[in-house]
């Protein structure tokens, strides 16, 4: 999991919302842009340089919107987004962004992918954060059940 100004916050948290409104059509260099700016977001990020790797995701997203809907990339760049609000104390912000990661991921990736359980884990620490223990619990078992169905169907099926 990826360990200020509130109209910063709204400005992408906005893009990421409106991004998926685009239909455009995946490139490699589309493809390539996106591993670029979330490498760079990431680093920036594990460096504690929030502004720039709010920049970079805002590059992530612009990219990832045009990737299709069951693209597990897509639902990558908004956990990234919205652990990085919540690095930053942007509580509000974070919530919308991991919301959306999760209801993707839901409607648009297998019951048993991964980046649903990282959506789920990734609310569910925020919960935590706020507080909100039951309802982090739910969305921490669920994360948990998803990974280890996976690793025993992996371990069954050769």
């Amino acid at each position: 999991m990826l360990l200020g100004a509130w109209r910063h916050s709204l400005t992408l948290g906005g893009l990421v919302l409106m991004a998926w409104a685009v239909t455009a059509r995946p490139t490699p260099a589309s493809a390539w842009r996106w591993a670029k700016a979330m490498r760079a977001g990431v680093a920036a990020y594990e460096q504690a340089n929030f502004a720039q790797a709010e920049r970079f995701f805002k590059v992530a997203v612009k990219e990832a919107a045009k990737f299709d809907l069951g693209d597990p990339r897509a639902v990558q760049t908004l956990n990234a987004v919205g652990n990085l609000y919540r690095a930053e104390h942007k509580l509000d912000a974070a919530e919308m962004v991991l919301q959306r990661a999760r209801a993707r991921a839901e409607v648009s990736l297998r019951s048993t992918d991964p980046e649903l359980a990282a959506a789920l884990n990734n609310l569910g620490a925020l919960c935590t954060v706020e507080q909100r223990f039951s309802e982090a619990n739910n969305l921490e078992e669920r994360a948990v059940a998803i990974v280890l169905n996976e690793s025993r169907r992996r371990h069954r099926d050769p």
